[in-house]
């Protein structure tokens, strides 16, 4: 039972993860003390990787999932990203959504899509593009690169220093730095009034709201979204680190008869947010 378990979890995460028919790539090494690299030389397709030190400079035509005590990812990424760790640093291009979890993260490329980030240090650079919206769960944000859609933040310190698109924050303190454009609405939840810089501007309505006690993530963030981020990392990370050849053969499976894939995929996320929530409690 616990095997049939299990492959339900791993087929959900895979389901999820696997948007193309190209072949995937499972590199972890036997002892995790190890570091992965992989070098610009290397061509792979989708790649998921897992170790106590994980660098991919290599460009991935397909998605790349990679976990680890430190985490750069400096070449360029043609589909999503997924990435994990103490430590995580991007610095590439990514072509459509990227997905990052984190003790201290930051963020200095390109994103074609949306950008969901949680960490307890949040660092978007000043050479950062994102081309949707923001998403960010931190406890020290500082966002000095453009989002071109909306921005959505629970944190505890933010520091806003370049154009964003509206902007809908719950956090402790709110800094607009000079370089700073609100290209909408800025409607924020704080301790208290936000400190503006004379230069910055904000090109639609500013709603203030003093909070009387810090607001829940749940405001901004759907459960869902929540959930869903970290369970497909916690999946990738278990699967990469104790099963890969297991991984390995259910993503051939998922390729062969994508339809049942689809079926058991579906039951793993009703699942996996139960025990998700079970083991958060």
């Amino acid at each position: 039972m616990k095997r049939v378990f299990l492959a339900l979890l791993i087929v959900a995460g895979l389901a999820i993860l696997a948007t193309s028919a190209n072949a995937a790539e499972f590199r972890a090494p036997a002892d995790q003390n190890e570091s992965v690299i992989i070098s610009e030389t290397e061509k792979p397709n989708n790649l998921y990787t897992s170790s106590s030190s994980v660098t991919v400079n290599a460009p991935v035509a397909g998605d790349l999932t990679a976990a680890g005590g430190t985490v750069m990812v400096t070449g360029d990424v043609a589909n999503s990203l997924i990435a994990a760790g103490g430590t995580v640093s991007v610095r590439s291009k990514i072509g459509q959504n990227a997905r990052i979890a984190g003790g201290e993260v930051t963020f200095s490329g390109t994103v074609g899509e949306d950008l969901l980030i949680a960490g307890g240090t949040v660092l978007i650079g000043s050479d950062a593009v994102i081309n949707g919206d923001l998403l960010i769960a931190g406890g020290t944000v500082t966002i000095d690169g453009v989002v071109k859609g909306t921005v959505r933040i629970g944190g505890g310190s933010v520091v806003i220093n370049n154009s964003t698109g509206s902007v809908r924050a719950y956090v402790g303190t709110l800094t607009l730095g000079s370089r700073a454009i609100i290209n909408g609405d800025l409607i924020y939840t704080a301790d208290a009034s936000a400190a503006v810089d004379s230069s910055a501007k904000v090109t639609g309505a500013t709603t203030f709201t003093q909070a009387e006690t810090r607001p829940a993530f749940k405001q901004f963030f759907t459960v869902g979204s929540l959930v869903s981020l970290l369970g497909l990392i916690l999946l990738i990370l278990l699967l990469i680190r104790f099963r890969p050849q297991f991984s390995q053969s259910i993503y051939d499976k998922a390729i062969a008869n994508p339809m049942n894939a689809i079926g058991y995929g579906a039951l793993g996320l009703f699942i996996a947010p139960m025990i998700l929530l079970a083991v958060a409690i």
